[in-house]
Formats: structure tokens, sequence, C-alpha cells
């Protein structure tokens, strides 16, 4: 390899990294702008999951308490084992809704701000 072979690397190597900075830092810039611009589309999409995931939280921990109660129902020997874990099943279902619904929530609000194309998965993740 010559002397002008390596220069040559050196170059391509230093342009390569010098492009892969230039990159990290508009992708930065396109996240600050992207946040900016749909600043008020983020802040009520997050406002209303909060709220939601508070409720959600709430009722689950609700249904934790039901079970405590069975199950304490069931040690005292007020409730028979199959009568709890059918009552236990029906929590169970109970709480799996909850968590579907916030779920479905979050996605389909997140997908209807995404639909602009400007803002991505990542950004409304972060936000």
């Amino acid at each position: 390899m010559t002397i002008f072979e390596d220069g040559h690397d050196y170059v391509v190597k230093k342009m390569y990294d010098d492009l892969a900075q230039r990159n990290i830092s508009l992708a930065d810039k396109y996240y600050k702008l992207a946040v900016l611009h749909y600043r008020n589309e983020l802040e009520e999409f997050r406002k209303e999951y909060i709220i939601r995931k508070d409720k959600a939280d709430q009722e689950i921990k609700q249904l934790c308490d039901k079970r405590a109660g069975y199950k304490a129902q069931m040690k005292q020997g007020l409730i028979t084992n199959v009568e709890y874990q059918r009552l236990l099943m029906g929590l169970n279902k109970q709480k799996r809704a909850v968590e579907d619904e916030l779920s479905r929530f979050k996605h389909d609000a997140s997908r209807d701000i995404k639909k602009s194309g400007f803002i991505n998965g990542y950004i409304v993740d972060r936000f």
C-alpha cells in the first residue's frame, strides 16, 4: 500500500466520521423541532394518559384488595377453595380488561399523533 492510498483511506474515514457526527446532531435537532411543533398534541396525550393510568392503577389496587378479602374469607372457611378460584378468575379478567383498555388508549392515541408523519413512536414514547 502506498502513502497516497493510506492518505485516501484517512480522508474517507474522516469524512465518514464527520458525516456520522452531523447525522447525530441533525437527529437531535429533528427531535427538538418535532416536540416543539406538536407540543400541544403530545401534552394533551400525556395528560390524558396520566389520568387514565392513575384511574387504572386505582382500579387494580381495588381488585387486589378484593382478592385479599376473598383470600381472608377462604382462610376463615367462609368460602371454599373452588369459590375462591372462581372469584379470583373474575378479578383477573377485570384486571386484564383494565390493563388492555389503557394499552389500547395509548396505542390508538399515539397512532393518531404519528399519522402526521413527522413524529415517530420513539418521540411519543420519550415524551
